[in-house]
């Protein structure tokens, strides 16, 4: 026991513990109500001093004689140091423990109820609910109990976000979920790779996908600059779409309306044809419809994109087709763009994801068994602020507005949530929460998150390198943990032998 319940009401508990007993804001504590022995687990959200003192100014005055004393050398004895000081734990209940399963709290536990650091055995209600992709161990404050955290593939099409601060670890628990959907082979990931840490890691000591031992069949590289085994990353001109283009350029209502218009009357051709004809052809080609200005500006963006390697005049749609046939077959697709510029990876993401969401909602009409038997697809954005902005009309908010219905789900991964559309954050069932120090991006998570943690803005404050907290469908409550460091429990170890000790430190 460290202590006992003082007061306060359902939705938050307070409790005193000793001068010397040491609790940690986030830990996991336990309530044994001696009355009907029923067990509430809490969680700490903030930590106060606490005094026996007759007024509220007490420790002040005390503090400021001790300060005087020491300045005159003279040595203070504050008397029954342990009764007198105490912290005070704040709480918010999150469940009764019932024959294994956490019911939400809906009464008080007795008054003075002793409070208890729970045993690993009191945790294994976490075990059914740790779904078939695990990210990490548990985690009460600072100890890490090794029991497994992670979220059932098939919320996968419910949307994932990963949010946290530059380097609290959001590449790492993003390689330790690829890696976890690669081995269960039973999903299908579309990961893009805007650094290539995610296929060969931040360093050759860390390591990447592809460094997965035992698990090579099923990943599927895309590369500009293919390597021997991988597939070259390159994009049919019939494959793009006008609304391709508007996610990489700033695409004005008649530019729009003019690429539409030679979309209807050259069909997939309409990218080449815009690319090898003359200004003054296409203005006579639609009986000079379209001002010139238009037609020139539309121009200089699509000779841009051809001007480039990404983009080829071929009749086959090779990629997005191998794309989603790998995926089809649950495999991880990493589609390495860190040779391409900004505009060229974003242009294959808007090509890939339209394809892919289009194919599963054709399945889905005309082929039911087909659909049924077809994977959860996931399909990544990075830096998701850039396309989960705009209110609608995207690929991808429309993904996240009717993907779960055919089995596509997005994951966003940013630094700023805040910046992503609150109507379209609020579609994403799972969120993995990482240290976030601006409180813009925890309110909106806070009112996005699929279980209460409007309490929990400190303890996301000060989340450590690694540490964070998940809430999904599946869970009881907000989980924290520990994300495994990726290189000691993925790496191949027959290419590193040191892998096993990286794990040391390093968060």
């Amino acid at each position: 026991m460290i202590g006992r319940i003082t007061g306060e009401g359902v939705s938050k508990l307070t409790f005193r513990t000793y001068y010397s007993e040491k609790v940690d804001l986030g830990e996991v504590l336990v309530v044994e109500d001696e009355d009907d022995s029923s067990r509430l687990f809490i969680r700490v959200v903030d930590i106060l001093y606490g005094s026996d003192a007759h007024d509220d100014g007490w420790m002040e005055r005390t503090a400021g004689n001790i300060l005087s004393m020491e300045r005159t050398g003279e040595e203070y004895q504050l008397h029954d140091r342990d009764r007198r000081l105490y912290q005070l734990g704040v709480a918010v209940p999150l469940g009764y423990d019932r024959n294994g399963n956490i019911h939400k709290a809906k009464t008080l536990p007795a008054h003075l109820s002793p409070v208890s650091r729970p045993s690993e055995f009191d945790y294994q209600f976490l075990k059914s609910t740790a779904g078939d992709l695990k990210v990490g161990f548990f985690r009460s404050g600072e100890r890490i109990i090794e029991i497994p955290v992670g979220i059932w593939g098939r919320d996968l099409p419910q949307h994932v976000g990963i949010f946290a601060t530059t380097g609290m670890g959001k590449s790492n628990l993003m390689r330790v979920l690829s890696a976890s959907i690669m081995c269960s082979q039973k999903y299908g990931l579309l990961l893009m790779d805007p650094h290539g840490e995610y296929l060969r890691g931040p360093s050759p000591i860390e390591g990447g996908l592809q460094d997965v031992d035992g698990h090579h069949d099923n990943l599927v590289v895309f590369s500009s600059h293919p390597k021997m085994g991988e597939s070259r990353l390159v994009l049919s001109s019939m494959e793009i779409e006008p609304a391709d283009l508007a996610e990489v350029y700033n695409i004005s209502e008649p530019q729009m309306e003019f690429c539409l218009a030679v979309r209807d009357l050259f069909g997939n051709g309409w990218f080449m044809k815009i690319n090898d004809s003359t200004t003054e052809e296409m203005e006579n080609e639609f009986g000079k419809r379209y001002h010139i200005s238009t037609i020139s500006a539309v121009q200089r963006k699509v000779n841009a994109l051809f001007s480039r390697d990404i983009v080829e005049n071929r009749k086959e749609m090779v990629l997005a087709n191998s794309v989603i046939d790998a995926l089809s077959r649950a495999k991880v697709v990493v589609v390495d763009t860190s040779y391409m510029d900004s505009r060229e990876e974003m242009l294959v993401l808007s090509v890939l994801a339209r394809r892919v969401f289009s194919h599963a909602k054709r399945m889905y009409s005309l082929d039911e068994e087909q659909f049924q038997n077809m994977p959860p697809i996931l399909i990544t954005v990075e830096e998701a602020q850039r396309v989960l902005g705009k209110d609608k009309g995207t690929v991808f908010s429309k993904i996240a507005r009717e993907g779960r219905k055919f089995k596509v789900g997005l994951c966003a991964i940013s630094q700023q949530p805040k910046l992503i559309n609150p109507e379209v954050i609020s579609q994403f069932n799972t969120l993995f929460i990482l240290g976030l120090s601006d409180k813009r991006d925890r309110d909106i998570l806070k009112e996005s998150a699929k279980q209460d943690i409007s309490g929990l803005s400190k303890e996301i404050q000060t989340l450590g390198l690694g540490e964070g907290l998940v809430a999904s469908p599946g869970l009881p409550f907000a989980v924290p943990f520990k994300a495994h460091h990726f290189a000691a429990v993925y790496k191949d170890r027959k290419k590193n032998k040191k892998s096993a000790k990286l794990d040391e430190g390093f968060f």
